[in-house]
């Protein structure tokens, strides 16, 4: 290739591919190894990054109070889905639980946010089971205090294509 002609090819992959809203650095220098893909078979970079922007899509949803049922709270969501928060209910709570315990919270602390300060992640596809643990701040319930969580969102692999929430637990508050 010409010189040229390898800039241009740089300049065009570094404006297209962006990782969590920043440019990675050209040629790899960002710790990112370069991965070859299938069709077939996504790489675990890439199943970790779609499971952590779904959490972070659901803790947005909460965040706006998108309790509707198109909003991401209810997509892609096992029919067995359970949450166990202690703050919000003592019991396991299906999905319609879930959302209403959020709707009540909404209504008694109208200035609550959750922010994620940071995520780790876990795949494993011979087993089809993936686990999003997100270090979580909640602040707001009630006014002036902000809580340390940990979030455990727990995803199945179903029919071998689509990953499908199983349960959430938010573990410390």
């Amino acid at each position: 290739m010409e010189p040229s002609t390898t800039a241009a090819a740089a300049t065009i992959t570094n404006a297209t591919n962006t990782l969590g809203g920043r440019r990675p650095i050209m040629d790899g220098r960002d710790g990112l190894k370069p991965v070859q893909l299938s069709k077939s078979t996504p790489s675990t970079r890439m199943v970790t990054k779609f499971l952590e922007l779904k959490c972070q899509r659901h803790i947005e949803a909460v965040n706006f109070r998108d309790f509707y049922e198109d909003s991401v709270l209810h997509t892609d969501t096992s029919p067995e889905w359970l949450a166990e928060i202690a703050v919000l209910s003592v019991e396991a709570m299906d999905l319609a639980q879930y959302v209403r315990a959020w709707r009540t919270v909404a209504r008694d602390f109208p200035d609550y946010g959750i922010h994620c300060v940071g995520m780790r992640t876990d795949v494993d596809f011979e087993k089809g089971l993936a686990v999003v643990r997100s270090d979580l701040e909640i602040e707001g319930m009630p006014a002036g205090v902000v809580r340390r969580s940990l979030g455990v969102s727990t995803f199945r692999l179903i029919e071998g294509r689509k990953w499908v929430a199983e349960k959430f637990t938010v573990k410390g508050v």
